[in-house]
C-alpha cells in the first residue's frame, strides 16, 4: 500500500511539473495560427475575414497572425520574405507553443494558353515552406524536451490555392528559369528598357482589360459580391518610393519585389518531414486542376488533399470555410 501511495505521489508531482512547464488547458495549448500571403497582397488585409471568424469562435487573438511580407510593396528580397516569417514563428516556439502555417499564393502562371507553373515557383506558400526548415515538426519531434519542458514544433502548413516548387527544380536549382520568361502576359514589369535590363518591380495590372483582378484572382467574390471584390482592388493615390511612372497607385494590392519572386525555393517540405495539407479550389481561375494535379501526384509528395468551392483567394470568397478547414487541422495537429 505505501508503494502504492508513493507512486501515485510522484505521478501526482510530475503532473504538476508538467503543468509548470508549458500551457495546459483548451486555449494555453492552442497553437499559434501564422497566416501569410501571396505576391502582390498584403496579409493584414487579405486575412482579415479569417481572422475574424477565428475571432468569433473564441480563438484568442494573440495566437493569429497575420503577416505582411516586405517584398510587397518594397524591393525586399525573398530572403527578407522568409526571414519575416521566421521571427515570427521562433517567437511562438520559443514560449514553447506550436505553429500552424497557412499559406496562400498570388501568382498566375499562363503563357499563350499553355500552364506552365511547373518552370515558376509560386510565393506566398514556397515562403512558409522555406520558412520551416530546420524547425522542429509535430511528426518527429515530441512536444517535451528530454527535461519535460514543453517545446514548441510546427504542426501542419496548410496551403490553399498555392503554387509550389517541384521536388526536381530544389533539387537542381539551375532549371529554375527567369520568372519572364514564362509570366503571364498581365505581368508588368519595371523597368523594362531593354532583354538585358534587370527590373526591380512585378505588377498585375498589365492587362486589367481582360485580366483584372476580379476575374484572376477573386471570381467567385465577383459573382457574389461585386462591390467586395473591388474594395481588394481599390484605386487611390499614394506615394511610392518605388514606382514613379504612373499618379495612380493600388491600395490593396500592390507591386511585388522582382527579386523576390524571382528567386529559387530552397527547401521542400511536403516529402515527409511535415504534415502538409493542399486546399484546391474547384473555381480557381489561377491553378487549374492539372497543375495542382501535378503537385500531388509527384513522386515522392506527401500531401492531404482538400477541396475547396473558392478561387484564387478563399480567405476573402470563403472565408468561413477556410476558418473551418484551419481549425479541423489545428484540431488534429494537435491530437
Amino acid at each position: 500500500m505505501n508503494l502504492l501511495l508513493l507512486f501515485s505521489l510522484h505521478c501526482f508531482l510530475w503532473a504538476v511539473g508538467k503543468a509548470d512547464d508549458g500551457p495546459t488547458d483548451l486555449h494555453q495549448s492552442r497553437p499559434a495560427i501564422l497566416l501569410v500571403p501571396g505576391a502582390f497582397h498584403q496579409g493584414q488585409i487579405i486575412y482579415e475575414p479569417v481572422r475574424q471568424q477565428l475571432k468569433l469562435t473564441g480563438y484568442d487573438e494573440h495566437l493569429i497572425h497575420a503577416i505582411d511580407l516586405p517584398s510587397v510593396g518594397s524591393l525586399a528580397t525573398r530572403d527578407d520574405d522568409v526571414n519575416a516569417v521566421v521571427q515570427v514563428m521562433k517567437k511562438y516556439l520559443e514560449q514553447g507553443r506550436d505553429v500552424v502555417l497557412v499559406g496562400n499564393s498570388g501568382l498566375q502562371l499562363m503563357l499563350l494558353g499553355i500552364y506552365l507553373a511547373n518552370n515558376l515557383q509560386g510565393y506566398g506558400c514556397t515562403v512558409a515552406g522555406d520558412a520551416v526548415a530546420g524547425i522542429p515538426s509535430a511528426i518527429n519531434t515530441s512536444p517535451y524536451d528530454p527535461n519535460g519542458r514543453r517545446r514548441g514544433r510546427v504542426l501542419n502548413l496548410i496551403f490553399f490555392s498555392g503554387y509550389l516548387p517541384y521536388i526536381a527544380h530544389v533539387q537542381h536549382p539551375e532549371t529554375h528559369p527567369d520568372i519572364r520568361l514564362v509570366s503571364p502576359t498581365w505581368f508588368a514589369f519595371w523597368p523594362n528598357g531593354s532583354p538585358s535590363t534587370i527590373p526591380l518591380t512585378v505588377r498585375w495590372d498589365g492587362d486589367l482589360v481582360n485580366f483584372p483582378p476580379q476575374k484572376e484572382f477573386y471570381n467567385v467574390l465577383q459573382q457574389e459580391n461585386p462591390q467586395q471584390a473591388d474594395y481588394y482592388v481599390e484605386q487611390s493615390v499614394y506615394p511610392s518610393p518605388v514606382e514613379s511612372y504612373t499618379t495612380c497607385h493600388y491600395v490593396k494590392l500592390r507591386n511585388s519585389s522582382f527579386a523576390a519572386l524571382n528567386a529559387a525555393s530552397r527547401y521542400i517540405p511536403y516529402t515527409g518531414d511535415f504534415e502538409v495539407i493542399y486546399v484546391a479550389g474547384k473555381q480557381d481561375n489561377s491553378v487549374p486542376a492539372p497543375l495542382w494535379e501535378s503537385y500531388v501526384n509527384q513522386a515522392g509528395a506527401k500531401f492531404t488533399l482538400e477541396m475547396l468551392d473558392a478561387d484564387h483567394v478563399p480567405m476573402v470568397s470563403r472565408p468561413r470555410d477556410v476558418t473551418d478547414l484551419i481549425l479541423k487541422y489545428v484540431q488534429l495537429g494537435s491530437v
